[in-house]
């Protein structure tokens, strides 16, 4: 609401901050986005629990783990270097 009229060029930030009571901190805050590493551990858990409805949080957690060591030690091993 505050936005609308800010950007209608009807008042200033501070004023409609003051109307509704908002910090003007609380206005001008703006959400982070996910970065590519967490989107593809959620799309990881979501084809996991597709996958498998029985299990839970917890069992996908570890087979998602499992399959992660499996592909850190296929690196390493074809990679021949230890990171």
């Amino acid at each position: 609401m505050a936005e609308k009229l800010v950007s209608g060029d009807r008042c200033t930030a501070r004023a409609a901050c003051r109307h509704f009571g908002l910090n003007r901190s609380t206005y001008a805050y703006r959400a982070k986005e996910a970065d590519a590493w967490e989107a593809k551990l959620k799309g990881a858990l979501r084809r996991k629990s597709n996958e498998h409805p029985e299990l839970g949080y917890a069992k996908i957690t570890r087979l998602l783990k499992q399959v992660c060591c499996c592909v850190i030690a296929s690196i390493t091993v074809t990679d021949g270097k230890m990171h």
